[in-house]
């Protein structure tokens, strides 16, 4: 699906920085605890090869700053690709600020870290290895004294190039900005991004906007994001002038099946192959629990427009509650409408709602509902129907069976009858 292998490959363009984020702390780290740091140029480049068998090229004079706060600006430099000469990341200029009352102790603290024009070519290549791996892999000599505890970074002008050679497939990250509060392990800091994103596989070619307060408790599985608030903008697979956003509370803890969402909304436009979209989701409130679930009626809109032809959609689904293992609604109802030409259809329908969150598995055990159509082409130019559908969906499976049966409410015949 294309937009699994997109946001797959997002996550490792993340990792990528990551890996970079975490060698330039390891070298700011050892710049500032040695207070000379042109005079150790040399052996900083030793300890980037040694460590990680890697090139690293500091163009110009590292600048130390004591007061108000001890710092390292590094300058422009180059760092090459495992074993090679060829060059994986670039950067115009990395500042590092430090928290001074943690140095008393012996401990480094960042308190503050500035990147500016990061440039990072990172590669997926076809056996699922990348060229970051050994970026990521934790040193067994990494000193229990520095602390990620960090007061905020500030990115700019970044751009990531990501080549996905299992998919044949080439990712570019344009014009990153981010910029963060208070970052530590295990707790929610602030954050502000924008970026520009382009692909081919599937075609992309749009901004992202996003703000909020987010934790990612990796150790715990536990993940949060509070005030979200995120739009996309531009060409999406077949999708053009799009215009997406979400935005809402969210609080995750997938292994143990824990889920809190609040005043979830998502909204998407656009146009595809002539006609206009819109679609509509908002979900007020809904929690999952180990024991327990309830939420309050959440909604789904659908309208799509081309020329004259129109189709109308509005799905509810009732207040939920009951357990993972056994969820229920009063109801799902909805009502639709479309033209075509000169055919017009209107319906209502409705159905009971039961479901297995652990399982993954969906019934709507008898969705009914009744059809007004009108067409110049039927035999007295209207009829009226009545479907009865039932439908059971096991997603873990990526099973749907359906059974559906469409009745003449006039004549009293059934008009058709299908099962898939």
């Amino acid at each position: 699906f294309p937009y699994t292998t997109l946001f797959r490959s997002l996550i490792y363009i993340a990792d990528g920085l990551l890996g970079v984020f975490a060698l330039l702390m390891t070298v700011v780290g050892y710049v500032a605890a040695t207070f000379n740091p042109n005079d150790y140029k040399s052996l900083i480049v030793k300890l980037v090869q040694e460590k990680k068998q890697r090139t690293l090229d500091l163009e110009g004079d590292i600048k130390l700053t004591f007061w108000p706060k001890l710092g390292a600006d590094l300058g422009k430099l180059k760092l090459s690709e495992h074993n090679s000469a060829r060059e994986f990341a670039s950067m115009n200029s990395a500042k590092v600020s430090l928290a001074l009352l943690p140095l008393l102790k012996k401990e480094l603290v960042v308190d503050t870290v500035y990147i500016d024009g990061l440039n990072i070519t990172a590669i997926r290549h076809k056996d699922g290895t990348t060229n970051f791996d050994d970026l990521m892999s934790k040193d067994e000599e990494e000193s229990q004294q520095i602390k990620f505890d960090i007061d905020g970074v500030k990115v700019t002008n970044t751009e990531v190039r990501f080549v996905d050679e299992m998919q044949d497939a080439v990712y570019m990250v344009k014009e990153f900005n981010l910029k963060t509060g208070h970052v530590a392990l295990a707790r929610p800091f602030d954050v502000e991004t924008t970026f520009k994103l382009s692909a081919q596989k599937p075609n992309v070619n749009t901004k992202f906007d996003i703000s909020g307060n987010f934790m990612a408790d990796v150790e715990n599985k536990h993940y949060v994001a509070k005030k979200l608030d995120a739009s996309i903008n531009g060409a999406v697979a077949s999708l053009n002038n799009a215009n997406i956003t979400l935005t809402g509370d969210v609080d995750a803890k997938p292994e143990n099946m824990e889920l809190l969402v609040d005043g979830l909304k998502f909204a998407l436009k656009g146009d595809q192959a002539g006609a206009k979209l819109a679609l509509n989701l908002s979900a007020p409130k809904l929690t999952v629990q180990k024991d327990v679930v309830t939420g309050k009626q959440a909604e789904i809109s659908f309208s799509q427009e081309k020329g004259s032809d129109k189709i109308n959609a509005n799905l509810a689904l009732a207040d939920v509650k009951g357990s993972p293992q056994a969820v229920q609604s009063s109801g799902v109802k909805g009502e639709l409408s479309a033209t075509q030409g000169a055919r017009h259809i209107e319906g209502k329908f409705s159905s009971p709602f039961t479901g297995n969150i652990e399982k993954l598995i969906f019934d709507l055990p008898k969705l009914a509902g009744n059809l007004n159509i009108t067409d110049p082409a039927l035999p007295k130019g209207a009829m009226r129907g009545a479907f009865n559908l039932n439908l059971h969906s096991d997603l873990k499976q990526e099973k749907v069976n359906t059974d559906l049966a469409i009745d003449d409410i006039v004549t009293g015949k059934q008009i058709g009858r299908a099962h898939v």
